[in-house]
């Protein structure tokens, strides 16, 4: 695929997933890197995707399957700071899919970088290629996932071997592409995710009506079976809470019965808001429940310690990680050692107010999070893989 674009920038971002609404962790991923290279003067340039609508060309043959064969997609400058090409992401999926490589890019002028912000099957020639990967967990947990897993470990592998460095969100994810991928350790560097609220954003986050009352347990995130939804409902009905369980996000593929489990209990289901909607009301509830079964971060676990909750999340893996002893820590699988924090996140006064104690220790720990942080270990990162942003200036 050649493109035709004289870049005005150093940096190319992808935009698979850059400014998707619902709120993803990748989605806010790649807009944390986008401003944290603006604010290292390097604004990047987005390369976009205009999707065609699905048609058929003569009797079964669809417009994608066609142009990953045949055509040659350009790409094209909208402005300084975007690119667009038609069914760019689609066509390279399709591509993957029938050769079992990636879709090379090709440009005259390539920019000094491009940085993919998730694994696409996707190749920018003659520049540095870096990828984040923000989790393994259709390979570590295949069960819990609909993504074939074959297919995602040739695309992982790929990637890892195209990649000039590999960047990941967390060390239990750098751990588990060095042992199940066999990727040298310095080829993968953990520069983890920003997460910080100005004191503006809190004000205006603040002054927004509440989606639900305060003062409910909250959980986060695609209700699904890897969120650990039901043994969540079971424990919260165990624990004789009346403090009510509000379920924000959009319905996975294999989501659970949200029926209460218990004539006491009390279960509100809400389907994924804005943005700043989600914010208001996990910065207005009891506490954040999150007691996942894989994550490669764990998002709302530092989103909850920044806007001033308590957090309950699993012990283990990348929620531990990210948690620290900010967090209280539950096994996942234990539905009576979960129904027990529930009771106990419930009644301060039963534990030395517990969830003051978790409240002043997330705001300590959310610092290590900050994006001043994360734009030191950017430049850093840089460095090291030999980017220089003044060379042939």
């Amino acid at each position: 695929m050649t493109t035709h674009v004289d870049p005005d920038c150093l940096i190319w971002l992808d935009g698979r997933n850059y400014g998707r609404k619902g709120g993803t962790g990748v989605a806010t991923y790649a807009t944390a890197l986008a401003d944290a290279l603006v604010a290292m003067n390097m604004p990047p340039s987005i390369l976009l995707e205009q999707e065609e609508p699905a048609r058929s060309s003569g009797r079964t043959t669809p417009l994608p399957l066609l142009r990953a064969l045949h055509a040659r997609p350009t790409v094209r400058r909208l402005g300084p700071t975007s690119l667009l090409s038609r069914d760019l992401y689609r066509s390279a999926h399709v591509h993957f899919g029938l050769r079992r490589r990636f879709m090379p890019l090709r440009t005259p002028h390539p920019p000094r970088m491009i940085h993919w912000t998730y694994p696409l099957p996707l190749h920018l020639e003659g520049t540095l290629n870096i990828t984040t990967i923000h989790d393994l967990i259709p390979l570590t947990h295949p069960h819990l996932t609909g993504i074939d897993s074959k297919r995602f470990r040739r695309l992982i592998n790929e990637a890892v071997i195209r990649a000039d460095a590999i960047i990941t969100v967390s060390e239990t994810v750098r751990r588990q592409i060095i042992e199940r991928l066999g990727t040298p350790p310095d080829k993968i560097t953990n520069l983890s995710q920003p997460v910080e609220f100005s004191t503006d954003q809190l004000t205006e986050i603040a002054g927004v009506p509440p989606i639900a009352a305060d003062g409910a347990f909250i959980f986060v995130g695609r209700i699904e079976a890897r969120k650990n939804i039901d043994r969540l409902l079971k424990a919260h009905a165990r624990s004789r809470t009346r403090t009510p369980l509000i379920l924000i996000g959009p319905d996975g593929d294999d989501a659970p019965d949200l029926s209460s489990r218990a004539p006491t209990s009390t279960v509100i289901r809400i389907p994924w808001i804005d943005r700043i909607g989600l914010l208001r009301t996990l910065m207005g509830a009891k506490a954040l429940l999150f007691p996942s079964l894989a994550e490669g971060f764990g998002l709302p676990i530092l989103e909850a310690m920044a806007l001033g909750t308590p957090v309950m999340t699993s012990r283990g893996g990348a929620t531990e990680e990210i948690g620290g002893d900010a967090a209280l820590l539950v096994d996942p699988y234990d539905i009576d050692a979960m129904a027990d924090a529930i009771a106990r996140l419930d009644t301060p006064t039963k534990d030395g107010d517990l969830p003051r104690s978790l409240i002043v220790k997330g705001h300590a720990r959310r610092r290590a999070f900050s994006r001043e942080n994360f734009r030191n270990a950017l430049g850093t990162f840089y460095r090291q893989i030999g980017f220089d942003r003044d060379a042939g200036q």
